[in-house]
C-alpha cells in the first residue's frame, strides 16, 4: 500500500470513529437574558447541569437544541407546567416556586433531563453563624473584646473566587461546604487583629451558579451559592471589599440576595450598596486605631450593566472610580475620625503581570486624594509593589495586584501564586499613625485529595510542608512584588 493510500485511509477511519463518538451528541443551549450557556451532553439524562428561573424575570428563556452544529427538532416538555411552563416556541418560563424537570425528547428517546428550580430558596447556614468580632458602634465598627494598645495587625487577601469547579469540589451530599480549601491559611487570618479579602462572586440563590453554565459562556459571570460565606466566615475574614466586575452579573434582584447573604453572615462590607443613604466606606476602630476602608472598580462588564441594571439601579449600586467621589470619601473619613485610609481597588488587566497605563495614573490620583495605602484586584495574578510619593510629601505602598487568593486553578501557574498582605499600624510617640508591611506568600494546589488547597509557602507557617511546589511559587511571588517589600518573618521582632 503506497503512502497516500495509508493516509487516505488513516483518515477514513479517522473520520469513522469521529462520527461513532459524536453520534447521539447534542448541545443544549440555555438563555438567561444576556447569558447563554453551551452544554454538551452525550445520550445522557444525569441531572449533569440545572438551571434557575425567577417569577419576576423580564425575559423568557428559549431552550434549543443542536447536533452536528444544525439545530433539530426536539419535543420539550415540562414536568409540572404549574412551576415552569413551555410555549410552542419551547420558551420557558417560571410560574411559581418549586423544582421540576425540563425533558427533551428525539426520535422517540429522552435525550436531555434538565433540573429547574424556579424562585430557589435560600440554602441554610452550614451551622450557627459565629457572633462578628467587630459590631458597629456609632457608625464606627469595634471589637469591644480588643484592648486599645494602639497597635494592630491587619491582614488582608486577594480575590475571593467561586467559580464552576470550586463548586463541584464543594458538593458533598447536596451540599456545597467550601471550608476544606482554607484550613491551611485559616490560622493566619485569625490571629490578625482584622483580617479582609475581597468578595468577587455574588450569591443570588435565585440566578443559577455556575456549575449550573459549565460549559461556554458568551459574557463572563461569577455567582456563587450563599454557603459559600460559611467558609469565608470560618477562614477568619472579618471584613470584604466588593466592588468589582461582576456586580451587575445577577441584576438588581441578585445585588439584594447578595446582600442580604452578607448581612446574614456578619460580615463587614463596602463598595457595593442598596441606598444612597448607606455608607460609602468602612469606618473601623481597630485596638484604637482608627481606618478608613474604601472599595471602588475601574472596570465594570458593560453588556450586564447595561441590560441587567436600570440606571437608577447603577447609580445606587455601582462603585464606579472617579477621583472626585475619592476625594469625598476622604474628606468625609477624616471628618468622622479616621486615621489610616485603605483603598481596595478593582483594575488592570487580566492574567497579566504587566501593568496598564492606567494603574499608576490611578495610583497617583488616589494618594494625592488622601489614600494612605493601594490593594490591587481584578489581574487575578499578582503585581508589583511600590511606593508613591503623594503631592503632600506622605509615601503611599501600593500593590498593584493581590491577586487570587483562593479558586479555581485558572488558565496559568501565576493565577494559583497567592499572598496574604501585613500591615502593621502602631501609633508614634506624636500621634500620627506609623505603618510596616510584608507578605506571606501562599499556593493553591491539590493536597491530601483536596483538589483546591490553599498552602503557606513557608514550612514554619503550614506545619512543615517543603515542596518544591511551594517554594518554586514562592521565588514567582518574591519576583513579582520586587524587593521593595519583604516576605514574613514571624514575629521576631
Amino acid at each position: 500500500m503506497t503512502g497516500k493510500r495509508k493516509i487516505l485511509l488513516a483518515t477514513i477511519i479517522a473520520g469513522l470513529l469521529l462520527s461513532a463518538l459524536l453520534a447521539g451528541a447534542y448541545v443544549l443551549s440555555v438563555r438567561y437574558g444576556d447569558w447563554r450557556a453551551v452544554v454538551p451532553y452525550r445520550n445522557t439524562t444525569r441531572d449533569r447541569y440545572g438551571i434557575a428561573l425567577r417569577t419576576d424575570d423580564r425575559d423568557a428563556h428559549p431552550l434549543l437544541c443542536k447536533r452536528y452544529g444544525m439545530f433539530v427538532k426536539v419535543q420539550w416538555r415540562s414536568g409540572d407546567e404549574s412551576i415552569a411552563a413551555l410555549d410552542g416556541k419551547n420558551f420557558v418560563t417560571g410560574i411559581s416556586r418549586g423544582e421540576t424537570y425540563i425533558y427533551a425528547e428525539y426520535k422517540g428517546k429522552e435525550v436531555l433531563r434538565l433540573p429547574v428550580y424556579v424562585d430557589r430558596e435560600s440554602p441554610e447556614p452550614l451551622g450557627e453563624i459565629a457572633d462578628p468580632r467587630f459590631v458597629q458602634d456609632s457608625g464606627t465598627y469595634i471589637n469591644h473584646d480588643a484592648s486599645a494598645s494602639n497597635e494592630a495587625v491587619l491582614r488582608f487577601a486577594g480575590d475571593l473566587m467561586c467559580m464552576a469547579s470550586l463548586q463541584k469540589a464543594a458538593m458533598t451530599d447536596g451540599v456545597f461546604n467550601f471550608k476544606k480549601f482554607f484550613r491551611h491559611v485559616r490560622p493566619l487570618l485569625w490571629e490578625a487583629d482584622f483580617s479582609m479579602g475581597n468578595l468577587e462572586t455574588m450569591l443570588s440563590h435565585t440566578w443559577p451558579y455556575n456549575h449550573e453554565l459549565s460549559g461556554r459562556l458568551e459574557a463572563p459571570y461569577l455567582n456563587a451559592p450563599p454557603t459559600y460565606l460559611d467558609a469565608v466566615r470560618y477562614a477568619g475574614f472579618d471584613a470584604v471589599s466588593m466592588a468589582n466586575n461582576h456586580n451587575a452579573d445577577v441584576g438588581w434582584t441578585g445585588i439584594v440576595e447578595t446582600m442580604e447573604h452578607i448581612k446574614r453572615y456578619s460580615l463587614l462590607n463596602t463598595g457595593l450598596f442598596l441606598s444612597e443613604d448607606d455608607p460609602r466606606y468602612l469606618l473601623v476602630d481597630i485596638n484604637g486605631i482608627r481606618v478608613a476602608i474604601l472599595s471602588y472598580s475601574d472596570v465594570f462588564n458593560s453588556a450586564p450593566v447595561r441590560k441587567n441594571l436600570s440606571e437608577t439601579e447603577r447609580t445606587l449600586a455601582l462603585n464606579v472610580y472617579e477621583m472626585s467621589k475619592v476625594k469625598d470619601d476622604v474628606t468625609s473619613a477624616k471628618a468622622k475620625g479616621a486615621e489610616y485610609i485603605i483603598m481596595y481597588i478593582h483594575w488592570g488587566g487580566q492574567n497579566n503581570t504587566t501593568l496598564t497605563k492606567r494603574q499608576p495614573v490611578v495610583a497617583r490620583e488616589m494618594a494625592d486624594a488622601g489614600i494612605d495605602y493601594i490593594i490591587g484586584m481584578h489581574p487575578h495574578v499578582l503585581q508589583k509593589y511600590d511606593v508613591i510619593t503623594a503631592e503632600d510629601g506622605r509615601s503611599v505602598p501600593v500593590v498593584y495586584s493581590l491577586g487570587n487568593f483562593i479558586g479555581s486553578a485558572g488558565a496559568i501557574i501565576l493565577n494559583r501564586d497567592a499572598a496574604i498582605l501585613q500591615l502593621e499600624l502602631k501609633r508614634g510617640p506624636n500621634g500620627v499613625i506609623q505603618a510596616k508591611d510584608c507578605y506571606i506568600p501562599c499556593f493553591l494546589m491539590q493536597y491530601e485529595d483536596v483538589p483546591y488547597t490553599l498552602l503557606p509557602c513557608d514550612p514554619e507557617l503550614n506545619g512543615g510542608y517543603s515542596f518544591s511546589s511551594l517554594t518554586d511559587a514562592w521565588k514567582r511571588i518574591a519576583d513579582t512584588l520586587g524587593d521593595k517589600i519583604s516576605a514574613y518573618q514571624g514575629n521576631a521582632d
